[in-house]
């Protein structure tokens, strides 16, 4: 009791980063019990072009509802990860806010750009944020305890 190991893990030689696909960041609101509809990811390590493609979907009958939501917003995140340096870099992309409502909202594509040709393994992540709009203020939910993120694409090098 009391007694804890702190193990170091090097995931280049000891280990296979590819494994960490699926991997998701919020155990209590999970990207595969989010949303419904198959979304499409492309990584190009020549160009270090990441995107995340959505069909057009119904947010009412596509996703799952978060009570008190009223909009939505999707996100992508790519890093690239050099684990023998201890160095990483990462950027970002967010849709618009989507209405919660059942209109179909048309496809769209979230797309990142990270340093090309990288030699360190990258990463790419897909989120769904809720908020609710109050006076046209957006304002996150219960401290993002529902928003779900999930790691949708690994490529090494």
């Amino acid at each position: 009791r009391g007694l804890r190991l702190v193990l170091y893990f090097n995931a280049v030689s000891d280990g296979n980063p590819a494994l960490l696909k699926g991997f998701e960041f919020n155990a209590g609101a999970q990207l595969a019990g989010t949303i419904y509809v198959p979304f499409a990811t492309a990584v190009d390590r020549v160009t270090g072009a990441l995107e995340v493609s959505l069909p057009a979907l119904v947010p009412t009958t596509d996703l799952a509802m978060v009570q008190d939501a009223t909009h939505l917003r999707f996100g992508a995140l790519g890093a690239t990860v050099d684990f023998e340096g201890e160095s990483f870099s990462t950027k970002m992309a967010v849709s618009d806010f989507v209405e919660i409502d059942s209109v179909e909202h048309e496809a769209q594509s979230l797309e990142v750009q990270i340093d090309a040709a990288s030699p360190s393994p990258i990463f790419l992540a897909f989120s769904i944020e809720f908020f609710q709009m109050v006076n046209g203020e957006a304002y996150p939910l219960k401290s993002g305890a529902l928003n779900a993120m999930a790691i949708v694409a690994v490529d090494l090098p």
